[in-house]
């Protein structure tokens, strides 16, 4: 055990033990079990920046040689706010290196016209499983198209 550990064990002892002591019925013996595992929790918690859970915390007290099982892992885990951080990985939706034609810019972003049927603009939008639906493979999606004409404030939905 590190003398950080040790020195951290010592501090947190008298808050933990008198926490667990009345929100609960348990002896001096299991109070103290429990101290030395949540210590543990705790320390394996910090290393592995939140990542673990309930059954991997089990498992690698388990390596370490602390007999918890896992009702008290997640038992103890739970009433210190010991929680499993969820990452997810960033999904790319774009492909910017494909050989497909890319249309010219010409209005390059400036959408204001002097009069009408100059300058058009088009949006598209898919959502998943909306009321009216159009079969398309495996998942129901709803295409709204709207068509506007830059100088009036109109648009067409289609």
């Amino acid at each position: 055990m590190s003398l950080w550990f040790s020195r951290w064990v010592r501090n947190q002892f008298c808050k933990d033990a008198v926490r667990i002591a009345l929100t609960s019925g348990l002896t001096r013996k299991q109070v103290a079990s429990d101290l030395v595992t949540l210590a543990h929790i705790k320390e394996q918690s910090r290393l592995r920046l939140g990542s673990y859970g309930q059954p991997r915390m089990t498992e690698k007290l388990k390596q370490i040689g602390l007999n918890a099982g896992h009702r008290r892992v997640g038992r103890l885990m739970r009433q210190n706010g010991i929680s499993a951080v969820r990452t997810r990985k960033h999904k790319v939706t774009t492909d910017s290196n494909h050989k497909f034609n890319v249309a010219p810019n010409l209005l390059d972003r400036d959408f204001t016209a002097d009069g009408p049927n100059q300058k058009w603009a088009l949006h598209s939008t898919h959502r998943p499983r909306a009321a009216f639906t159009i079969p398309a493979g495996e998942a129901n999606t709803v295409l709204t198209i709207i068509r506007s004409d830059c100088a009036s404030t109109a648009s067409v939905s289609q």
